[in-house]
């Protein structure tokens, strides 16, 4: 509770202003070239300096305590810290809510299969998020399919797009299915977002169902899953 003079009082103590030496720094927020720049820096320095050491334990101070096969745990994290995929891959992500988003997500994933593309697809609403991170740190090509809710993205997907920004994800390609009955905009809204990552590309084939797939979009998806095919 702060006092006439503008210093604050607290159960009968006295929050002075703090010593002229006394100089603030706010913190870098995620994302930022700074924070990004500093950590790579760490990141190199640290795995140089793990693979002069003979480990024999990893002991983090989250999860699990390692002593077998550490060379692939090292190998990932290696990995991950550079924000590099594991692998050329396809993960489609998709949120719905009547069926009809997934019943487009599914037939995309299929045609980008049929072209010989390992593709893995989820449901937003039945995974937790860290699980769906998960699969965008592994893959190198996203398809992000969401309907339009409210005038925006649905939230499964656009919680998903948050913590993607927040964690800093980097180098990737999506595709983009978005669904509205009279004003679809969840595509060109997924496509703001995730032009806040940096060097991500969005593809401009895209597909927009109004409600629900039908078979004149069959070229639509086929488009579409060439574009994502010939991304790899």
């Amino acid at each position: 509770m702060a006092g006439s003079n503008g210093v604050g009082r607290m159960r009968g103590f006295a929050l002075k202003a703090p010593p002229p030496w006394f100089q603030y720094s706010p913190p870098v927020p995620f994302g930022h070239p700074l924070r990004e720049s500093e950590s790579r820096k760490l990141h190199v320095a640290g795995m140089k300096k793990a693979a002069t050491l003979p480990i024999e334990t990893i002991a983090p101070l989250h999860g699990p305590v390692w002593r077998k096969n550490l060379g692939w745990f090292i190998g990932k994290y290696d990995l991950w810290s550079r924000c590099e995929p594991e692998e050329k891959a396809v993960v489609v992500l998709y949120g719905s809510m009547y069926g009809n988003t997934a019943s487009a997500a599914n037939a995309l994933a299929a045609k980008v299969a049929a072209k010989g593309v390992k593709v893995a697809v989820h449901d937003l609403s039945c995974i937790d998020n860290s699980e769906a991170v998960a699969e965008c740190w592994r893959a190198s090509t996203i398809v992000l399919a969401a309907p339009t809710y409210n005038g925006g993205i649905y939230l499964p997907a656009a919680n998903l797009l948050e913590d993607l920004k927040a964690l800093g994800l980097h180098d990737r390609t999506f595709a983009l299915v978005e669904n509205g009955s009279w004003a679809p905009m969840s595509a060109k809204l997924m496509a703001a977002k995730i032009g806040e990552l940096k060097n991500c590309t969005v593809l401009d084939a895209k597909v927009t169902v109004r409600g629900r797939l039908t078979v004149t979009q069959d070229a639509e998806l086929e488009a579409c899953a060439a574009a994502v095919a010939a991304s790899m």
